[in-house]
């Protein structure tokens, strides 16, 4: 299931403390599972603030925050220097998959991601 959170900013930790209690269910992080409706959301969230939401800004910051992830973990999963958790990571089908958008990794946590590729691409440890 893709799900979608209607911001204006690029959400790097949840915390749910931030919201306010007034809300209709609560305190919480609110998603959807339509995109119309979070595109709904952060065009009033932005014209409430005055900013803008860019869209494949937003995609490019999700996939370098997300590439980031994916290599501190794999440096510390396999106790390596992040040098080499770089070059293995460069080398990888995941992250051609990851680049060209053909891996569905918006749905996917970067464990589940490193977890993927030790599973999925032995030979790069070797």
């Amino acid at each position: 299931m893709r799900a979608y959170h209607g911001s204006t900013d690029i959400i790097e930790k949840l915390n749910v403390r931030y919201s306010k209690d007034y809300l209709d269910f609560g305190k919480g992080f609110y998603l959807t599972s339509y995109q119309e409706q979070a595109e709904k959301w952060a065009l009033r969230k932005s014209l409430r603030r005055g900013k803008t939401v860019d869209r494949l800004d937003s995609e490019f910051q999700y996939k370098q925050n997300l590439e980031k992830n994916i290599m501190c973990h794999l440096a510390q999963v396999r106790n390596i220097e992040m040098r080499e958790a770089m070059n293995v990571y460069h080398k990888s089908r995941l992250s051609e998959q990851i680049e060209q958008g053909t891996y569905g990794a918006e749905n996917l946590d970067h464990k589940y991601l490193v977890r993927d590729l030790l599973e999925n691409e032995p030979e790069l440890f070797m």
